[in-house]
């Protein structure tokens, strides 16, 4: 582990492997009991630790950053991505609507045919057919707000 922030090793935290994994029936009380032990440290540290992470994130990196770290984490390791958030202009709700079904699709495909990196080529280029326009939608709405372009000043 080079990063000094590192503290578990993510290759070996994928909900496939952790599905899998079984606590060896051999496993001594002792054993048992301090592997226990340390999940609840894990889980109290993640407590303390998550928050003040998502701060530095935040502040740091800006909430783009944040949110793409987190969308990815879920991603990789199998969960549904949160829900959007609710709309702020008139209209937005379709926009929330195309959101969660994305976010259903994704888990479906994931939950399906498993992690993106082992689909097959025709998958890969399906799945690529399919979202191409969504991506350079969001390339567009990237450029005008990059760009200065905010459609309606007034909105």
């Amino acid at each position: 582990m080079n990063n000094p922030l590192t503290i578990i090793e993510q290759k070996d935290f994928t909900l496939a492997k952790l599905e899998l994994w079984e606590i060896p029936a051999t496993t001594t009380e002792q054993d048992w009991q301090e592997w226990h032990t340390d999940l609840l440290k894990m889980q109290q540290v993640s407590k303390l630790l998550l928050p003040k992470s998502e701060a530095f994130g935040r502040a740091t990196f800006g909430d783009d950053t944040w949110a793409e770290t987190e969308a990815r984490f879920q991603l990789d390791f199998g969960l549904p991505l949160p829900e959007p958030k609710s709309p702020k202009h008139e209209g937005d709700a379709e926009f929330d609507f195309m959101a969660k079904n994305i976010n259903r699709w994704v888990s479906a495909c994931v939950k399906q045919y498993g992690d993106i990196e082992t689909w097959d080529n025709a998958r890969l280029t399906y799945a690529l057919e399919v979202l191409e326009p969504i991506g350079e939608q969001v390339a567009r709405i990237r450029s005008l707000i990059g760009g200065g372009g905010h459609g309606n000043p007034t909105n």
